[in-house]
């Protein structure tokens, strides 16, 4: 698949009518940003659920709580 990113922190979408995606995404999370709710403006769709465990994981590598990838 174009533009598919194979990192253990980076997160795959694929486009789908609920997510509004014109085309393949990713979420790379080694770029996490605080960002006030105020400045999301337009909001594009809704992230489906299938995502959120790889999320989840790929945010505790990030942050070191994922011993996974700690070194010995």
């Amino acid at each position: 698949m174009p533009g598919r990113k194979s990192y253990p922190f980076v997160v795959n979408i694929v486009p789908t009518s609920q997510n509004g995606l014109s085309g393949d995404r990713y979420i790379n999370l080694s770029q996490m940003r605080a960002v006030d709710a105020q400045r999301v403006k337009n909001k594009q769709g809704v992230l489906e659920d299938i995502y959120w465990q790889e999320i989840e994981k790929a945010v505790g590598i990030e942050l070191g709580f994922s011993s996974a990838f700690k070194s010995e």
